[in-house]
């Protein structure tokens, strides 16, 4: 088969696809989609772009083959194109340019609700994404008909078919999202899922710097689009002086590539069916939501075991000084945990304990001591001129066996965060005695991850 056909046999799949995709929609909309057509009708969606991928390869084909004939075609340019690139611009890439575009208006027209980081991130992560799959869901997600439609299916589940045209036409959009982003990720079907609207997602808004949290603040966070995180690992290279004219020394370093699947975390949403003040709802789920989330993660980042959570810095820390001492924190302790770490990590050390583990560093010195300096200052706060960070998570007794302080350089601890929070709608809770509250729930999922990355870059005191 020679490329002009391949364009045509492509161009009969992509629109034998398309007016499926239309029936599918259609029935969808009058409330009459069974669940095989449900899943049908996202592996359509899905299975689309590679389509119109292979229709715009077998296009570029026959513009190849006939430059490469010597024919003068008009596709555009003053000149005939010298590679692939310079023919790129198809309407798919159009297309993908203008779902960049809207993404990035998106994000600036929630600036009141996002971090500086947060925003930082959303950029980043648009900008880097190649398929344009991530940038066509946050707009999706962001569009005021969206979110309106969302507030309407939150009164009425089963209301799909009774919204106006333009909310219906919101759904659509985002639930391609998400078959697309599924099928990227070979996750299956999404079901009966609807994402969360991008000023209430909490993947989105607060990529998060909470004071729940502090590791999200202090540790190195990255957003993939993805459900795998692939980095590079290596003991650095070794720098030479050699003499002049000499052959230079082997300083080759050795490189590893770790991966890191990110995690579903899960959180269950109850509100009353009789909440008509949609503003104060949405700012009790956006709170529910992201306490939900920020407490979980608090304490997995923290204490997770890795499996099946995300593993925590005092698990993935094994770098471990003890105390002189037993059951008991003295001022040496602190000092022998700093002068462990070693020096290419000091330049962006900080401390980590528990709020009552730290005043306890602060009476270690107190204003009558007249041997020592003091270990704790309250600008920062900081211990040995280093900033301190407060965990509740962490132990707060110096009982022995308990870890009670980390030091080190918290960019080695890696957080991976995948954006977009989904919810499926539970119509009615049931009470103890199996009749209805009143009630609806919204049962909520997310994807995260965090692993120590640099075991030499982080040290932990443990009492004896």
């Amino acid at each position: 088969m020679d490329a002009h056909d391949r364009v045509t046999e492509t161009v009969r799949k992509v629109e034998a696809v398309e007016t499926e995709i239309s029936r599918l929609r259609a029935l969808e909309a009058a409330g009459e989609l069974s669940e095989g057509q449900l899943e049908r009708l996202g592996n359509l969606v899905a299975g689309l772009p590679r389509l119109q991928a292979e229709h715009r390869e077998a296009r570029l084909d026959v513009v190849r083959d006939v430059y490469a004939a010597g024919a003068a075609i008009e596709v555009g340019f003053a000149e005939g194109p010298k590679n692939r690139e310079d023919v790129d611009d198809n309407p798919f890439d159009r297309a993908n340019r203008q779902h960049q575009d809207a993404a990035l208006r998106t994000i600036d027209q929630h600036e009141s609700f996002l971090s500086a980081r947060a925003g930082d991130r959303l950029h980043g992560l648009v900008r880097s994404d190649k398929s344009g799959a991530e940038a066509r869901y946050l707009a999706a997600v962001g569009d005021p008909q969206y979110e309106a439609a969302f507030e309407n299916l939150l009164a009425d589940p089963n209301g799909l078919r009774f919204l106006p045209e333009r909310q219906r036409e919101a759904v659509r959009k985002v639930r391609d999202c998400m078959f697309e982003r599924a099928a990227m990720t070979a996750t299956g079907g999404v079901s009966a899922a609807y994402a969360i609207p991008f000023a209430l997602d909490p993947t989105v808004v607060n990529i998060s710097d909470s004071q729940v949290n502090p590791l999200r603040e202090i540790a190195r966070v990255v957003t993939i689009s993805g459900l795998t995180w692939k980095g590079v690992n290596s003991a650095g290279i070794t720098a030479s002086f050699d003499v002049e004219a000499a052959e230079v020394s082997e300083d080759t370093p050795t490189l590893t590539q770790p991966s890191v699947d990110v995690l579903m975390g899960r959180a269950f949403v109850p509100f009353s069916i009789e909440s008509e003040d949609w503003p104060g709802l949405r700012a009790e789920l956006t709170t529910e939501f992201q306490e939900a989330k920020d407490n979980l993660e608090a304490t997995q980042f923290t204490l997770g075991t890795g499996a099946p959570q995300p593993q925590g810095i005092m698990v993935g820390a094994t770098y471990l000084g003890t105390t002189a001492g037993s059951a008991t924190l003295a001022i040496a302790d602190v000092y022998t945990l700093q002068d462990a770490l070693p020096a290419r990590y000091q330049p962006n050390a900080k401390w980590m304990a528990s709020g009552t583990i730290l005043n306890k560093v602060r009476r270690l010195t107190g204003p009558g001591h007249t041997t020592e300096m003091p270990l704790f200052t309250d600008e920062g706060p900081a211990i040995l001129r280093r900033r301190a960070y407060e965990n509740s998570k962490m132990s707060t007794s110096t009982a022995s066996a308990q870890k009670v302080l980390v030091y080190g350089d918290f960019s080695r601890f890696l957080i991976v965060d995948r954006i977009g929070m989904n919810v499926e709608l539970v119509a009615h809770i049931m009470g103890g005695n199996q009749r209805p509250t009143g009630q609806r729930g919204l049962f909520a999922w997310w994807r995260t991850v965090s692993v120590v990355r640099d075991l030499n870059g982080l040290r932990v005191l443990k009492v004896l």
